[in-house]
């Protein structure tokens, strides 16, 4: 059944920088090399495990995996689990049962479309099992995802290119696997792409989907759950006007209803697809908000639900003139989307974020020489509780009139000199207008801006006035009368 979710786009009606106690970000990876894919796992004695992928050369790679018993202030030296002498490995991702064993799943051989297949590894605290073959008569099948529930019954999702594109999983209860399962048996593709498991072990997933004789270019975002006690996949609910292909992820909040957030690619005339991240939330009576555009997310789009209730979502964009990838962290507090520059002066090329108690946790794979492109894996922490606003760092950004049928009026204050962004969107993501990019003084700043004297004739209605500096990023809504 085809459940559609229309798309209108809400406004965000404050967009401020708000202070975070990152911890100076520690390295995971002792020497620099061509990390990739890190992911992590924390179990029940607080101690943080991570994974990750080290590249050799290009069809070889192999799994390594390190530890921090002191909440990510040292780290173990680095272990190689998969113990591969040939093939790439790729894409480890790890959970961590009620016994604190590990339950570790990587593509292995993935350079070959022909022969990959899902390789499953278990930490018992002594020692690393022998790699098993979880899809030894279905090769094809990669991008997988390990999920655990409260029970411990661990799932392991994967993808193949067959009937237009198809997930299967097998389950673990105590040592025994189950025999693989076809969620949704037909000539549909659909994804599962992050899933969270909810009190009563039913899992929620975000994926994207599209119908048979649809295109790439209809791909959307989609909702969906297992219901563990009955056994049964729900229908999709479907998001989005333009199509998505990457970035999703889903959290759950105290009431366990689920938030969402995507990457969506929006066309643009003679330009390449804007990209874009969007937020959404179920109520409790089960009806969905409207989507949230939050900003220009190229990729990386990852959410989690503070023990306050608020949603926090990540995402990256590039700074193109210092050819820089930044992670820039969104927080709703209050119905306002506050936001703020992650303070890592390196480039990024990945990251994972996993809430435990009051702490938000991030690992992420850092560019350490931009000359020999060397990555290392680094982890960082910030507490929720100090995610408050904090008045030295609001930039007194405010715009009049408002609303407003020709001139409008831009002030703002820099405590520092810095470089400056000031950029127009419309309500679908669309830059209208670059008014600033460049350096600034410290200091009060006023700019004017005539919107009829435009090559362009904008419309009557809402349009986004983004600022940003060296390290917060700051929008406002204007409404524009003709």
């Amino acid at each position: 059944m085809r459940k559609l979710i229309i798309l209108s786009i809400t406004v965000l009606f404050c967009y401020q920088s708000h202070a975070q106690n990152w911890i100076e970000p520690t390295y995971v990876t002792k020497t620099g090399g061509q990390y990739l894919d890190p992911e992590f796992c924390i179990d029940h004695e607080d101690v943080i495990h991570c994974v990750w992928q080290d590249v050799y050369e290009q069809f070889y790679s192999q799994i390594f995996y390190s530890n921090s018993h002191d909440n990510g202030l040292t780290w173990s030296d680095a272990i190689n689990v998969s113990q591969n002498s040939e093939y790439r490995v790729s894409s480890p991702h790890i959970v961590c049962d009620s016994e604190n064993n590990l339950h570790l799943t990587y593509d292995y051989n993935s350079n070959s479309t022909s022969s990959i297949q899902i390789y499953y590894q278990m930490f018992n605290g002594e020692g690393w099992s022998e790699p098993e073959e979880l899809t030894p008569n279905t090769l094809c099948s990669y991008r997988n995802k390990v999920i655990i529930d409260h029970n411990d019954r661990v799932y392991c999702f994967w993808y193949r290119g067959v009937n237009n594109g198809t997930t299967f999983y097998k389950y673990k209860n105590n040592d025994s696997w189950s025999d693989i399962i076809t969620p949704y048996d037909n000539n549909e593709y659909h994804f599962f792409n992050n899933a969270v498991v909810d009190s009563e072990n039913n899992l929620h997933w975000i994926g994207n989907h599209h119908y048979q004789n649809e295109g790439d270019y209809d791909i959307k975002p989609i909702y969906f759950f297992y219901n563990y006690e009955n056994n049964e996949w729900s229908d999709f609910e479907e998001f989005g006007e333009y199509y998505a292909w990457i970035g999703f992820d889903i959290d759950l909040d105290n009431n366990e209803n689920p938030h969402l957030v995507w990457q969506e690619k929006i066309p643009q005339v003679g330009e390449p697809p804007l990209s874009t991240t969007y937020y959404n939330a179920q109520s409790e009576d089960g009806i969905w908000d409207i989507p949230t555009y939050l900003g220009d997310g190229e990729n990386n789009q990852r959410i989690i639900i503070d023990y306050q209730n608020n949603p926090n979502v990540f995402h990256r964009e590039k700074i193109e003139v210092e050819d820089r990838w930044i992670v820039v962290h969104y927080n709703k507090n209050d119905n306002n989307w506050e936001s703020s520059i992650f303070p890592v002066e390196n480039s990024i090329a990945e990251f994972e974020v996993l809430k435990q108690n009051m702490t938000i946790n991030m690992v992420f794979t850092a560019v350490t020489s931009f000359d020999n492109n060397i990555k290392n894996v680094m982890f960082t922490r910030t507490d929720m509780i100090n995610q408050t606003s904090d008045s030295e760092t609001l930039m007194d950004f405010k715009i009049s009139p408002n609303p407003s049928s020709q001139y409008i009026n831009i002030n703002f204050h820099l405590e520092n000199e810095e470089r400056v962004g000031i950029h127009i969107y419309n309500l679908q993501g669309e830059l209208i207008k670059t008014l600033y990019d460049g350096e600034m003084l410290s200091g009060n700043h006023h700019l004017k801006w005539d919107l009829l004297d435009e090559s362009r004739q904008l419309n009557s209605g809402l349009y986004f006035i983004r600022l940003q500096t060296d390290h917060t990023i700051s929008t406002q809504k204007l409404e524009f009368i003709r």
